[in-house]
């Protein structure tokens, strides 16, 4: 099972170097294209869109291809992409290219997420948060390469390198011995004997659907926050403290570096406290950090709140896919596609409310409108630990 961690790696890491790459050339890409931010918020719109298509047919794919037909169809999909934006296309066709570029990856990140969580008996939150690890790794690679390439008038670069990646990918998929995803198993780590996800959902019928619900809306905004963030960080530092266009970039490796570095922890101590507690505080973790940054005009001191946000949200996403998976009735493949598909849809709509704010309002005004979904979410998540322990102490991991 070890190739399968290997590919899985391998594969999160691409995924992260794509999901931040329109983030990080975004105000180059604007100038380029003499487009407002509202621009920006279609192109980001349309990558996830084209995302969320990815995760909603990738059930369907896997069914009629196989999950090697299904990644090598998702992996062509967004190396055709990467190698035409290269080339600096029509707008229109841009816009085109980042709702291929979404599918790929969508499709990729569903498809290994469910043969990971299928695969493995225990400590899931652990497994899941080394993937989200390689995530981190190449969502803090990319503005690095992007910052190099922007200083060198050579931009369009990135999306070149992220085709031979893509290539790269989907050579060791196709040399990766195949096995039934359904009887292999990850040995689990040492020391854990975490009960296996969908074991502890028991109660009635209404109660799992309504935590569903609540999950749905939890993951949509999350997701939507992120998204936003990575994608608009360095526009935002731009305008509120005003920085040049290649040392803003660099505000989102530092952001994903320090997501990198508590995604490394994130699972263990989830692992140790009660899955809502560690999501809890992580997001009245990041509700004061995004405060925080409103507030701050200071470069070193937005800076530092910046990697402080990073490691408050480093395992909100991993984690709570894995406790829905937990509580919820249901498969693996059912609650994780239906999750990672609501995810998609935050974060194709939040990025046009992102750029609208961003043609409207200060910079500090769209970092107000993130905390205040932020504290949504700590509402959603309240609720969410609340019917979880009326349904029963099993329904969240105990410490041992």
């Amino acid at each position: 099972m070890r190739a399968l961690i290997r590919a899985g790696s391998a594969s999160y890491f691409l995924i992260g170097l794509a999901t931040v790459i329109f983030g990080a050339l975004l105000p180059e890409i604007l100038h380029y294209y003499g487009q407002s931010y509202s621009g920006g918020g279609e192109l980001v719109f349309a990558q996830f869109a084209g995302f969320l298509v990815g995760v909603l047919t990738s059930p369907v794919s896997a069914e009629r291809l196989g999950y090697r037909g299904a990644l090598f169809l998702s992996v062509i999909s967004f190396s055709t992409a990467q190698f035409v934006l290269a080339l600096r296309p029509s707008w229109h066709l841009i816009v085109l290219l980042a709702a291929v570029n979404g599918f790929g990856f969508g499709m990729t990140q569903t498809v290994v997420g469910t043969l990971i969580l299928e695969s493995t008996e225990r400590a899931k939150a652990v497994a899941m948060s080394r993937l989200e690890v390689f995530f981190g790794l190449g969502a803090l690679l990319m503005p690095v390469v992007a910052s190099l390439l922007i200083a060198i008038g050579a931009w369009n670069v990135s999306f070149a390198i992220l085709g031979f990646g893509a290539l790269s990918l989907l050579v060791m998929w196709g040399r990766r011995p195949w096995e039934n995803a359904q009887t292999a198993t990850v040995m689990p780590v040492k020391g854990s004997s975490r009960p296996q996800a969908g074991t502890a959902a028991g109660g009635d019928r209404r109660g799992a659907v309504l935590l569903l619900a609540l999950f749905i809306g939890l993951i949509l905004m999350y997701v939507g926050v992120e998204t936003s963030i990575i994608n608009f960080l360095p526009s935002l530092l731009i305008r509120h403290i005003h920085l040049r266009s290649s040392v803003a970039s660099l505000s989102v490796t530092a952001f994903w570096g320090a997501m990198t570095v508590g995604r490394i922890f994130a699972g263990a101590i989830a692992e140790k406290l009660y899955y809502s507690r560690y999501l809890l505080w992580s997001n009245v973790g990041a509700l004061a950090v995004l405060a925080g940054i409103a507030l701050t005009g200071n470069v070193w001191g937005v800076f530092l709140l910046v990697l402080l946000l990073g490691v408050m949200m480093s395992g909100m996403f991993s984690i709570s896919l894995v406790f829905a998976n937990h509580v919820v009735a249901g498969t693996a493949k059912k609650t994780t596609s239906i999750l990672i598909a609501s995810g998609g849809i935050g974060g194709s709509l939040f990025p046009l409310l992102m750029g609208w704010s961003m043609d409207r309002l200060a910079a500090q005004g769209t970092i107000w409108i993130l905390a205040m979904f932020t504290f949504l979410m700590l509402l959603l998540l309240v609720a969410i630990a609340r019917i979880s322990r009326l349904r029963g102490k099993k329904a969240i991991p105990q410490t041992e």
